[in-house]
């Protein structure tokens, strides 16, 4: 299988089920809108607003007359979720100066297909990505995904520089509770961790290139937008 592209997504896809992956980027079944990929857009584009100077107030007039068309049940419940997370960040907003915001990248690398992503906010020596989510993230968490590493790696071929990468993560279970502070985790990687990264893109690449999409059983499996058109799954059924 051909790609064009590289990134982050794309990565994490495959590292979570391969089969899955050629589902969606091989045969191009379509990934079905969900409730949280609406969220996640929604808060990005408020951060993205306040950030670039707006104030609170027009920021959430803005996001509320994208959500509203007809006001039905899922527009207000959708209105009542995203809400409440912008007015916790307003008043737990993550303070340093912004060199850019929402930057969209695209780097080669040797003979790979272009690697691509887009940076929340990149700052003089970090960069920085934000995460709702419903259940805390652990150091780990992190780590282990390839987001962290490429947005470093991306960083030092620019700049020669290895940023500190850091996640501000929002638990949209507890924002309502009294006291409560966002997390912020961060990591900065060593020349060796994105070495061996570059060696897993390396491979990435050569597993997507030669058709390797063996199945990964696991949790994943219950919740997997593409379930019904697994014959895997329907086996194990």
């Amino acid at each position: 299988m051909e790609i064009k592209t590289i990134s982050a997504s794309k990565m994490n896809s495959y590292d979570l089920c391969p089969y899955a992956f050629m589902l969606r980027y091989k045969l191009g079944l379509i990934q079905p809108d969900s409730n949280a990929l609406r969220i996640g857009s929604l808060w990005h584009k408020g951060l993205y607003l306040f950030h670039s100077g707006q104030s609170e107030e027009s920021v959430l007039e803005e996001i509320k007359s994208e959500i509203f068309v007809d006001k039905t049940n899922e527009e207000l419940n959708l209105w009542g979720e995203i809400r409440p997370m912008l007015e916790f960040y307003f008043n737990n907003k993550y303070e340093k100066d912004n060199i850019a915001l929402e930057e969209k990248f695209s780097v080669t690398l040797d003979d790979l297909p272009p690697i691509v992503g887009i940076l929340d906010r990149r700052m003089e020596d970090e960069v920085l990505d934000y995460k709702t989510t419903s259940k805390d993230y652990i150091e780990a968490d992190i780590i282990k995904n390839n987001q962290t590493m490429l947005y470093a790696l991306i960083h030092f071929i620019r700049t020669g520089e290895i940023p500190l990468v850091s996640y501000y993560i929002v638990n949209k279970a507890k924002i309502k509770r009294k006291g409560y502070k966002p997390q912020i985790i961060q990591v900065k990687p060593t020349e060796e961790q994105l070495e061996a990264f570059k060696a897993k893109i390396y491979s990435f690449y050569d597993n997507v290139l030669n058709d390797r999409f063996e199945p990964k059983f696991g949790s994943q499996c219950y919740w997997c937008s593409f379930r019904k058109n697994c014959e895997y799954v329907k086996k194990k059924s």
